[in-house]
């Protein structure tokens, strides 16, 4: 947009009209509405429909757009709406109970699109992501994800460092199988969500932040993979195997250590028999390791008495 300013005019020599320029950076969804949505904005609505439910039959699309021409017809709309493809909408978005998700992907897509920079770096335990928007470059807003939020949040369970991750059926959940892939996730959708909401249109979440349980490493619904059968189920130590281990531990850590993976596995409350006795698990392990660390405490004492007897006699 340009302004005009003319400088007034005197009687005794006019001056030549001043004309200053100044430059408005559009918005996000100015940027997003200038960007044409393809040859779908030239279909008449019967044109649209029909090439929905082609969409819908085809074995390409997301699972759950298949034999769903209305939602794929809602999603051409919204495609529209954001500037993108139909393809590229339906790869990125889902409705979770009624409320429309994103990957962290897509968000990244159309944060940058809309002109503000986003750089991420992660590892195994913790994921930052840094956002300057282009109408503020000297504030950075900057967003970190570790384990211990996600295991604070409920997301997982922390054993020995390790997230611990599974359903009532034993199956592995994705932040026990792809960790750094849901901590970049989260701090992608989290940073956007602060930095600019304005450029997503709506899709402020992801759908694992909405609820959806089976997830794969991008962040797109999945199906859930088989439950194990129980004989292929080596994820651990048997309940009794752990209560074997602590029997034949030296030190109480070796039992500590043995503890905190039984939980991890939720075998605690299992079954065994130890020193002919059978109980639980947890109770079985608390006694060994009371007992070790007794036999520690007296060698202690035992030692420092020695000590000090030793002193006395110099």
């Amino acid at each position: 947009m340009t302004v005009m300013t003319v400088a007034p005019v005197t009687m005794a020599g006019a001056p030549a009209p001043v004309v200053h320029e100044i430059t408005r950076v559009p918005s996000a969804r100015a940027v997003q509405q200038q960007r044409p949505a393809g040859g779908l904005t030239r279909m008449s609505m019967g044109e649209q429909i029909e090439y929905a439910e082609m969409l819908a039959r085809s074995g390409m699309v997301p699972k759950h757009f298949r034999n769903r021409p209305a939602d794929v017809l809602w999603a051409i709309g919204y495609a529209a709406e954001l500037g993108l493809g139909p393809v590229a909408a339906m790869q990125g978005i889902t409705v979770i109970n009624g409320v429309p998700s994103a990957n962290a992907q897509l968000m990244g897509t159309l944060v940058r699109r809309a002109g503000h920079k986003l750089r991420v770096r992660a590892t195994g335990t913790e994921a930052v992501a840094e956002l300057i928007r282009a109408d503020d470059p000297e504030h950075v807003f900057r967003v970190s994800w570790t384990l211990d939020d996600a295991a604070r949040a409920g997301l997982c369970r922390l054993v020995d460092g390790q997230p611990i991750a599974r359903d009532d059926k034993g199956r592995q959940l994705p932040w026990m199988s792809y960790p750094r892939a849901m901590l970049r996730a989260r701090a992608i959708s989290e940073l956007c969500r602060e930095a600019a909401q304005d450029a997503l249109s709506g899709l402020i979440y992801t759908p694992e932040e909405l609820g959806a349980v089976w997830v794969d490493e991008e962040g797109n619904l999945t199906n859930a993979p088989a439950a194990p059968a129980i004989e292929q189920q080596p994820a651990g130590p048997s309940a009794q195997d752990a209560a074997d281990r602590a029997a034949r531990a030296t030190t109480a850590e070796e039992v500590s250590r043995l503890y905190r993976l039984a939980h991890g596995y939720g075998l605690l409350e299992a079954p065994v028999t130890a020193g002919g006795i059978t109980g639980q698990l947890g109770d079985a392990l608390i006694a060994r390791g009371r007992a070790l660390r007794a036999a520690e405490q007296r060698h202690q004492d035992d030692s420092e008495s020695y000590a000090d007897t030793e002193y006395d006699d110099h």
